[in-house]
């Protein structure tokens, strides 16, 4: 399963997309139109801001910066629902509940 982020049209949540992945059992006509969430992902915004999808190893230098007095905008952060979904998805509840169960320091 290939997994992608998209750059926030506007806000700051970057939302997950794999290519046909259905987020429920009513089956989506535009799935490759939205993040693994349902939300759209499609050109929007005036200029419209096109989908582009990136590899989730170079998308994670967008969030790893802090807001600063240089660049004082708020840090994105990627979408709770879009993050659980990856999780079923791949099958990885049971890592991801014994990681916070055995009280990693947060």
């Amino acid at each position: 399963m290939e997994i992608f982020a998209v750059r926030p049209a506007r806000g700051r949540v970057v939302h997950l997309h794999s290519p046909g992945y259905q987020p429920s059992e009513k089956p989506r006509p535009q799935a490759d139109r939205v993040g693994m969430c349902g939300h759209a992902i499609w050109p929007n915004g005036n200029p419209p801001v096109a989908y582009v999808p990136v590899s989730l190893k170079d998308a994670l230098k967008w969030t790893s910066l802090e807001p600063s007095d240089s660049d004082p905008r708020p840090t994105w952060s990627y979408c709770r629902p879009c993050l659980g979904h990856v999780v079923s998805a791949l099958g990885l509840q049971r890592f991801v509940l014994t990681y916070i169960a055995t009280g990693v320091e947060r």
